[in-house]
């Protein structure tokens, strides 16, 4: 058996040895579509997983994905992939270059798809159905701020917020668009939702779509009889905790956002549920598993405490079903 890690930072079809662990950062998602590949029916070949920050954009529609592929073989002035296969290398570059630079604002044209095979439908509605390698550990985290860097600035009206939605997720329904801008994330700024303005709102959209509501996904198919943590410290944005993940004992850099006792204890929680498959061990906080009462470990730049797990909602368990394809 193998003690190795294996980094993962792209949702491949694996034919590896079984390595101890699975570890992505910044790209989760790609551990989500290892775990619901071939809807379970495979075995994985790892034990243990960290998804950190599972974001992915998911492309189930076949007009949409045979619409991609033509967008690229046209910028490359090309027919067929045949012909693309036999492009320089520069053309090609280019030819991804600009399709991904005129992906709407915080996307980025090319995502997993569902392609019935490997991904017989999204992980989200895989985990619901238990359709799943069920034998994996889970220690899952994200970001309090993950979604800022991928959300456009500039929706403020009900209006704006249905445009967006159409165009993030080609062939929505009327229905579902109506229910995601009045019900789900109405324009109500007094404190009773998750958000206090216009821009906080597509802010939360887009963190529960993309980010955050993933981890839930995956805690609620394990039973939550997994560890789930939430990276804190400020600005806690997507990727700030790379540095903390692969921290090289440097010692603390504020100007460079790293707090090195932070650092040290979340090494700890990984290289122990690496070894063990439970993050706990001497010297490090009490981090507690998931349980009934949806708890998640708080890593802030102050304090690592249990807290309550604020993924676990009403808005989450929508997103889950997917009925926005």
């Amino acid at each position: 058996m193998s003690q190795a890690i294996l980094f993962l930072w792209s949702s491949t079809t694996l034919d590896l040895p079984r390595y101890k662990l699975c570890l992505t950062t910044g790209v989760g998602g790609s551990i989500e579509h290892q775990i619901t590949a071939f809807g379970g029916e495979r075995a994985v070949p790892f034990q243990q997983a960290i998804p950190q920050s599972a974001a992915f954009s998911v492309v189930v529609s076949n007009y949409l994905q045979e619409n991609t592929t033509q967008n690229f073989l046209a910028l490359l002035n090309v027919s067929t992939i045949e012909e693309a296969q036999n492009a320089s290398s520069e053309a090609v570059i280019m030819a991804n270059a600009l399709q991904v630079g005129g992906a709407a604002y915080g996307t980025f044209a090319y995502g997993p798809v569902v392609d019935g095979v490997f991904a017989p439908a999204t992980p989200g509605q895989l985990f619901s159905r238990g359709q799943f390698a069920q034998n994996v550990s889970v220690m899952v985290g994200h970001n309090t701020h993950e979604a800022p860097s991928f959300t456009l600035p500039i929706i403020q009206t009900d209006n704006e917020l249905r445009a967006w939605a159409r165009l993030v997720f080609p062939g929505i329904s009327d229905p579902i668009v109506d229910y995601l801008v009045e019900t789900l994330y109405p324009a109500v700024y007094d404190g009773s939702y998750p958000y206090s303005s216009p821009i906080d709102r597509i802010i939360r959209v887009v963190n529960d779509a993309a980010f955050v509501c993933n981890t839930n996904y995956m805690n609620k198919a394990f039973k939550n009889q997994t560890w789930a943590y939430e990276f804190q410290v400020p600005p806690a944005l997507h990727g700030m905790d790379v540095s903390y993940t692969f921290y090289m004992g440097q010692g603390t850099n504020l100007s460079a956002g790293l707090i090195a006792p932070v650092a040290e204890a979340m090494q700890g929680y990984i290289t122990n549920f690496a070894k063990n498959g439970n993050p706990n061990g001497p010297g490090l906080p009490f981090f507690p598993i998931q349980g009934a009462n949806a708890t998640m470990l708080g890593i802030n730049a102050t304090y690592i405490e249990p807290q309550t797990d604020d993924t676990s909602n009403s808005r989450c368990a929508w997103w889950q079903k997917a009925l926005y394809y």
